[in-house]
């Protein structure tokens, strides 16, 4: 995605779908205390609550807060939710 507009709904529903895949392999494959449940599925409903679970917590148990600085946090929970308002209408 190296355009100017933004990416569609289901562009940016994709991305994320492609991240949790990625992050799922990551933690399965280089995790060293915890696994993710290999149950887990991507589920664009539940965006904003998803970064608290698996496969992410087994990346890191705290949440993203405990990997970036606050502002990316709130910006990246902003996108979150524009994605998830994006799902749901």
């Amino acid at each position: 995605m190296h355009e100017s507009k933004p990416p569609s709904k289901l562009e940016a529903v994709e991305v994320v779908s492609a991240l949790f895949q990625f992050c799922s392999w990551l933690a399965s494959t280089y995790g060293r205390s915890s696994k993710p449940d290999r149950s887990a599925r991507f589920d664009p409903h539940r965006l904003m609550d998803a970064v608290y679970e698996s496969p992410f917590i087994s990346v890191a148990p705290e949440g993203p807060e405990a990997i970036f600085v606050k502002a990316d946090v709130d910006e990246l929970f902003d996108v979150l939710q524009q994605l998830h308002d994006a799902v749901a209408a």
